[in-house]
């Protein structure tokens, strides 16, 4: 099994960050130049508790779908998805939302586990975590942009809000941590 643990300091409210990544829209918007698109989801595009998205990706030159399910949803403080479908094993990301002085310290879980017995565990420790790490940064990084157009967007007149700043890390289940970079940005 692989767990990556991800922070990300944002200077909004937590109702705001957490708004942003339950919505499917912006994160249309945040996947699109990895090639990666939402199937199905909720015609509100928002997601809430008991609410299905699917997925459709390229990874290794094969084109994946995968299933998930919102299984924990306490606004605005966190919510789960679990896969229901899909190239893994398991698959569960966390997503929780703490407010912290200036912003919200967002922090997202992702464990999963590669299938194939013998064979996963040994891709889990050659190229699936790294890969992993990748990915799970640049949809961080993804996150800034899609933050920033929501909220310069008709959000940030009805929120009152422009944008922080972020500093993201990737922690591994190893305690690796990898600096994902910083952007600055004005808030009003």
């Amino acid at each position: 099994m692989i767990q990556l643990t991800v922070e990300t300091l944002i200077l909004a409210s937590p109702e705001v960050c957490f708004d942003m990544a339950r919505d499917m829209n912006a994160h249309a918007k945040t996947m699109a130049s990895s090639g990666e698109r939402i199937v199905a989801c909720p015609p509100s595009g928002m997601l809430e508790m008991g609410d299905e998205v699917t997925f459709e990706a390229r990874h290794f030159w094969i084109r994946l779908r995968l299933s998930a399910r919102i299984v924990h949803f306490d606004p605005p403080f966190s919510f789960t998805d679990e896969m229901l479908s899909g190239a893994f094993k398991s698959l569960r990301h966390e997503h929780r939302f703490k407010a912290v002085d200036g912003g919200t310290l967002m922090t997202d879980v992702v464990a999963l586990s590669a299938p194939f017995g013998p064979i996963g565990w040994l891709a889990e420790r050659i190229f699936l975590r790294q890969y992993m790490e990748e990915g799970v940064g640049r949809a961080e990084i993804g996150v800034e942009g899609a933050l920033r157009s929501w909220e310069l967007g008709a959000r940030s007149a009805e929120l009152g809000i422009d944008v922080g700043s972020r500093i993201g890390n990737v922690i591994s289940d190893k305690g690796d941590h990898k600096k994902l970079g910083a952007l600055n940005w004005k808030r009003n």
